[in-house]
């Protein structure tokens, strides 16, 4: 089964990527699509998506 994250990963992981992206000053972020397993944001990277802000 796949899933996706609309963050980088695994640069960022977890419930706040976001707001840890704007914290952090990230001028980039995306959407990561990936396998999903029993561990959070923990399968296997499949494609990004990367835009500006």
């Amino acid at each position: 089964m796949s899933w996706y994250s609309c963050c980088l990963l695994p640069r960022y992981r977890g419930g706040a990527h976001l707001v840890w992206a704007i914290i952090n000053g990230e001028q980039e972020s995306g959407v990561s699509l990936f396998q999903l397993t029993e561990k959070m944001d923990a399968g296997v990277l499949y494609i990004e998506y990367f835009f500006l802000y």
